[in-house]
């Protein structure tokens, strides 16, 4: 509960006024100490995540990752701090800097296709997908498919991509 005060004091020459504003803490959510997980891992596709620490139970923590470009939230609840950093969110954070994004070309995946970076990695995971909706972002229902690339003196090696829209 807060309160308003306004005051004013008189002096020898003039009046002062004063404005004051008292804080209980009866109506803030925020009453309760911010937990601590102490566990810096994040999920493996979005490494600039803000995290915030939901509940610890002995070695296993409750986190929620925000996505500071999208907004996106996801909580992972009762994992293994080391666990976390394997896992992935369900949408990228931002743009991955992935490697073979040159060798992967719109002629390399097929007519029609389009392509995202999904893991950022020395094997970059990759989904070539059909944009039937033309909004240059994959959605569920488009056909795609998700493999794992290796580039080699400028070529993708062994291409594993065979979808045609």
């Amino acid at each position: 509960m807060s309160s308003n005060w306004s005051v004013f004091f008189k002096s020898a020459t003039s009046w002062t006024f004063f404005s004051l504003k008292l804080n209980r803490g009866d109506d803030d959510d925020n009453d309760e100490p911010e937990l601590n997980c102490s566990c810096n891992s994040k999920p493996k596709n979005c490494p600039s995540c803000n995290s915030k620490c939901l509940a610890v139970d002995g070695k296993r923590v409750s986190i929620e990752f925000t996505c500071p470009e999208t907004g996106f939230k996801q909580s992972f609840m009762s994992q293994k701090c080391k666990k976390i950093r394997k896992k992935n969110m369900n949408e990228n954070c931002g743009a991955l800097s992935c490697a073979c994004a040159a060798e992967l070309t719109a002629a390399e995946t097929g007519k029609g296709t389009k392509f995202e970076c999904t893991v950022a990695k020395k094997k970059p995971t990759y989904r070539v997908y059909c944009d039937s909706n033309n909004n240059n972002q994959f959605n569920s229902g488009e056909n795609n498919q998700e493999r794992k690339v290796k580039c080699k003196r400028g070529a993708i090696k062994k291409n594993p991509f065979t979808l045609q829209c």
